[in-house]
Order: structure tokens, then C-alpha cells, then sequence
């Protein structure tokens, strides 16, 4: 009796996955592509509707970047003073294609060909929802850059962390904050909160995230305190993105076990 009533739980609970497990964009579509501005206005506009505790884990962020900022010029130099040859040819290589969009842009178009080849509803909006996150984190932290214009690291003999130009430089200066960090995580997120169930696709997404970071240090190509709200940016987009991409269903199905009857206990909002 026990074992058939767990093979029934399990079916009811794969059939509730199954129906009402519902994706807002699983194809190329006009409303897809509007949804680019949405999500962007959306997490742009996201403070005003914070709760305590994201007001709390946003001060806490802003204290830490305030922190290491401190110490980008401490950071800089032990990255710096301990490259080796080998190291160079792996983070140019093998890591940072990740954050350009050189690896990243093929494997999200893999899972839509997954999808679509398997009729695979989660791929495929795994898929779009992290192209939607590669391109909203590359515009945002663009038009940061273009706006703080901080001096990256090998700019400047001695260099000079606490150098920003402002809105009127040019585009000379554009360290803060790092493009690469942003979409990484952006990714990453989306990935890793579409494969919830999955352990390893949230830890491989999130290394390879991190390591697209400290790659950026590695390299000399940013501040400590660039890459940390690189990593919030794209975090906080890409959570932002998975949230909006959910249609919300009007149908709740739920298990129902008894000890003399099992069933499904259906209920639909009017």
C-alpha cells in the first residue's frame, strides 16, 4: 500500500509539473522582444518595491563594495604580482569568452535547439530568458560606465583607483563596472534558477561566473570593487528576468492520499 501510494504521489506531482509548469516565452516572438524593455524598466525601477529584506541585503552589498574599494588598489596588486604565463593563456582562452558572450551565446543556443528537437518547454525559455539577461546586464552596466567613466587599473602609472571622470570624458574610461562580471552572473542565474532541481548546473554556472571575475583581476583589466557590483548587477537582472518570464496559472492541482482512496484535488481560480 505504501509503495503504491508513493508511485502516485510521484505521478501527480510530475502530471502538476507537466500542466501547469507554465513559461511566458518559449519562442521568438513580438512579445518576447518587448519584454527586453520591460525587464529592463522593471529591474531599473526594482528599489521602489523592495521589501526589508532586500533593502538589508542591498546595504550589506554597498557596505561590502565600500570595503573593497578601500582595498582595490591592495586587490590589484597581489593579482598582478602573481601572473604567470600559463594563467594569461587560460584566462584569455578558457574564461573570459564566457563573459563576451563567445561561449555563453552558443550554449544558450544549444538548449534551444534541445528544446525545440525534444519539445523541451524549460530549455527553450532557459534559452531566451538568458539572452534577455546577457543583453539587459551589457546595456545596464554600459550605461554606468558611460556615466561614472572610471579609470581601469592599466590606465594610469602609478594607478589611481579613486579616479572617475564623470559623464563628459569620453570613452576612454570605462572600468567600472565590469561588463564581463555582469553578464556571467546574469547568465548563471537565469541557468542556474531555470535547473533549480538540478545541484550541479547551479554550481557549475556560478564557478564558471566567478571565475569570468576573477579572470577580469587577473588580467588588469578592473578593480576589485568593479567586478563585485558587476556580480550584483547581473545577479539582480537575472533574477529579475526569471521572475517576469513566470505566466501565472489559474489551476492548482494537489496530491490527495487517503487510507481508503487517492486522488487529485483540482482548484481554479475564477
Amino acid at each position: 500500500m505504501k509503495i503504491r501510494n508513493a508511485i502516485i504521489t510521484i505521478g501527480l506531482l510530475l502530471l502538476t509539473g507537466q500542466l501547469f509548469a507554465q513559461y511566458r516565452y518559449t519562442e521568438f516572438s513580438k512579445s518576447y522582444f518587448k519584454s527586453y524593455v520591460y525587464d529592463a524598466v522593471d529591474a531599473g525601477t526594482a528599489p521602489r518595491r523592495w521589501t526589508s529584506r532586500q533593502w538589508i541585503i542591498a546595504g550589506a552589498v554597498t557596505a561590502t563594495s565600500l570595503i573593497v574599494y578601500s582595498q582595490d588598489e591592495n586587490i590589484r596588486g597581489m593579482f598582478h604580482h602573481n601572473r604567470k604565463g600559463a594563467l594569461d593563456d587560460f584566462s584569455r582562452m578558457a574564461v573570459e569568452p564566457w563573459g563576451n558572450g563567445l561561449y555563453s551565446l552558443p550554449l544558450l543556443a544549444g538548449f534551444y535547439a534541445y528544446g525545440k528537437c525534444n519539445t523541451d518547454d524549460r530549455a527553450k525559455a532557459t534559452a531566451l530568458n538568458g539572452v534577455k539577461a546577457f543583453v539587459v546586464s551589457g546595456a545596464f552596466t554600459e550605461v554606468i560606465k558611460q556615466t561614472t567613466h572610471r579609470h581601469r587599473p592599466y590606465q594610469d602609472d602609478p594607478v589611481k583607483p579613486s579616479l572617475w571622470e564623470g559623464p563628459i570624458a569620453g570613452f576612454k574610461y570605462s572600468s567600472f563596472p565590469s561588463n564581463h562580471t555582469a553578464t556571467a552572473f546574469a547568465v548563471a542565474t537565469v541557468i542556474a534558477s531555470e535547473y533549480y532541481d538540478v545541484k550541479w548546473v547551479s554550481w557549475a554556472s556560478y564557478s564558471v561566473a566567478t571565475m569570468v571575475a576573477l579572470s577580469r583581476l587577473y588580467r588588469d583589466k578592473h578593480w576589485a570593487s568593479d567586478v563585485l557590483m558587476g556580480a550584483a548587477l547581473g545577479y539582480g537582472i537575472g533574477r529579475t528576468i526569471i521572475k517576469n518570464s513566470r505566466s501565472k496559472s489559474n489551476v492548482e492541482l494537489t496530491p490527495v492520499l487517503g487510507a481508503r482512496f487517492n486522488g487529485a484535488c483540482l482548484r481554479i481560480k475564477i
